[in-house]
């Protein structure tokens, strides 16, 4: 990831918008960059997010994404999924990194 590796950055962003970061301060592996290293992210007791090793210049940052939340899973048009996301409640989802 010091490189700017691209598959392991869409792997980052992808566990933190599916949340599926472990509990318990346990690590999950993002994948091997193109150093060879392996990468994990783990969530500390305070809430903040680990990747280790650190792989970015800033100690600390935060990262934001907007999310839609909908009440039913099938539609029946894409017209129909557009203005079920154009009507569904916004909600900012927020982590903080740190080294």
């Amino acid at each position: 990831m010091r490189s700017r590796s691209v598959p392991e950055a869409y792997r980052l962003s992808l566990i933190l918008c599916k949340r599926e970061i472990p509990a318990g301060e346990r690590a999950l592996e993002i994948g091997t960059g193109p150093d060879g290293d392996r990468y994990d992210i783990k969530q500390e007791s305070d809430g903040s997010i680990r990747v280790i090793p650190w792989p970015f210049e800033d100690k600390q940052f935060t990262v934001n994404v907007e999310a839609c939340y909908l009440n039913q899973v099938k539609f029946e048009s894409n017209q129909e999924l557009t203005e079920a996301l154009q009507q569904a409640p916004i909600k900012l989802l927020e982590w903080t990194l740190v080294k």
